[in-house]
């Protein structure tokens, strides 16, 4: 259990869920979780080029984070809030599964 506890909560949701034998549930957890991260690199990746493009290389240098935080926070979408909110459920139902699955595997 400890190890399959170690894999999900360490490495990423549904790693340890092949170490208990539940390969399905894996596969499940992994896709969510890279769907959720693709989306978020994604937005990432959009939210630097709209900067990139609206300021100078000289100009971003030197902005204060304050102001580099807030022009980020000013092109956040809501997908970003979601994508990211989705992959921490994700991770901690990951690990409650393993939990959940080595407890009935301990019973059985």
């Amino acid at each position: 259990m400890k190890k399959a506890l170690l894999l999900t909560f360490l490495v990423f949701p549904g790693a340890g869920h092949f170490n208990l034998g539940e390969p399905r549930r894996g596969r499940v957890f992994i896709l969510l979780s890279a769907l959720a991260l693709l989306i978020m690199i994604y937005e990432t990746f959009h939210i630097s080029l709209s900067i990139l493009n609206a300021y100078p290389p000289e100009h971003i240098v030197a902005l204060g984070v304050m102001q580099l935080s807030t022009l980020i926070e000013q092109r956040m979408t809501p997908l970003m809030s979601y994508s990211t909110l989705s992959l921490i459920v994700l991770w901690l139902l990951a690990v409650l599964d393993i939990i959940r699955i080595a407890r009935s595997h301990k019973q059985n």
